[in-house]
């Protein structure tokens, strides 16, 4: 199968001169080679000297990037690596395509990556961090929490200027076993120590609304719409508050989180967080836009609770 988007185009607007890549030696500047999954704004601007750290900014256009963005930052149209098919919505890109747009940015074997966006950029920043993992660099991205947005409220300077990036070579490694299928799922939900939570809203959860070909939801799942993870700032809410979310939907401490939604966006929330506290994940990538089209999956209605009496 081609690329979905010609190499050439996907490196238009980035400033960077191509090189023979030569892996860095050495550790980061810090001495960790490990990141954790969410990060502050202090935290990243301690690091920005970092030669081996690539910032990365989860843009929906242009413009958005234009307006300023974190010094050193490399703009990334997040359609690049959420492509979508006549299949199906928000796929994984092919290995290839994203193995040319990280070598644009310069992500070598010895870099460390840390995405964010500005405001409602939230859950494409989180589907990346889940497509960078899914392409080997697990403990090597992490997500700036809050994002732009923190950065700004944190009084640390903006830039307009595109960085000069010299191109690198990236360490990739398919990993599908972060990724869910449908049949893999239908025979995993009834293991013990697994946990499917579901994304959606409450009502589209319920099978209330929701526009997929069957309402409901994959029989087992708990439900976690995606918008209680977050706080007004954008920000995640504190862990204690996130781990009782989390096991109210039925995902007991050491089970294993599916995260599944519509399209696999909204759950890239769900993954993101589940990750930040320690759970091992896996995004349903096909969700219930594949779920609820395959008619020999079975669905769960769920009538909403009735109103006190009285009321």
């Amino acid at each position: 199968m081609k690329p979905f988007w010609p190499v050439a185009m996907l490196l238009m607007g980035l400033t960077w001169v191509a090189t023979a890549a030569t892996p860095p030696a050495g550790t980061s500047a810090d001495g960790d080679t490990t990141l954790p999954v969410l990060v502050t704004a202090d935290w990243l601007g301690a690091r920005l000297p970092d030669p081996e750290l690539v910032v990365i900014q989860v843009c929906a256009t242009h413009r958005e990037y234009r307006r300023g963005h974190i010094p050193g930052a490399r703009f990334l149209w997040s359609s690049w690596l959420i492509p979508s098919t006549p299949e199906a919505s928000a796929v994984m890109p092919e290995l290839e395509t994203a193995r040319a747009i990280l070598a644009g940015f310069g992500v070598g074997p010895g870099s460390r990556i840390v995405l964010y966006g500005d405001s409602g950029r939230e859950t494409a920043v989180a589907r990346i961090f889940v497509t960078l993992e899914y392409l080997g660099l697990a403990g090597r991205v992490a997500v700036l929490d809050g994002g732009l947005p923190a950065w700004r409220e944190a009084d640390q300077p903006l830039s307009v200027v595109a960085p000069a990036v010299t191109a690198a070579l990236p360490d990739l490694r398919l990993r599908p076993e972060l990724l869910a299928g449908a049949d893999w799922l239908n025979t995993a939900r009834t293991q013990p120590g697994v946990a499917v939570v579901d994304a959606r809203s409450a009502p589209a959860f319920r099978g209330e609304s929701g526009g997929a070909p069957r309402p409901g939801h994959i029989p087992g799942a708990g439900n976690l719409p995606s918008p209680e993870l977050m706080d007004k700032s954008g920000r995640f809410k504190p862990r204690p508050v996130l781990e009782q979310l989390f096991q109210a939907a039925g995902a007991a401490p050491g089970d294993q989180v599916i995260a599944t939604c519509n399209v696999g966006m909204a759950a890239s929330l769900l993954y993101l967080a589940a990750r930040h506290l320690g759970y091992t994940a896996r995004l349903y990538d096909g969700s219930f836009e594949e779920w609820s089209d395959r008619t020999e999956l079975p669905l769960e209605i769920t009538p909403a609770a009735p109103p006190p009496a009285g009321k």
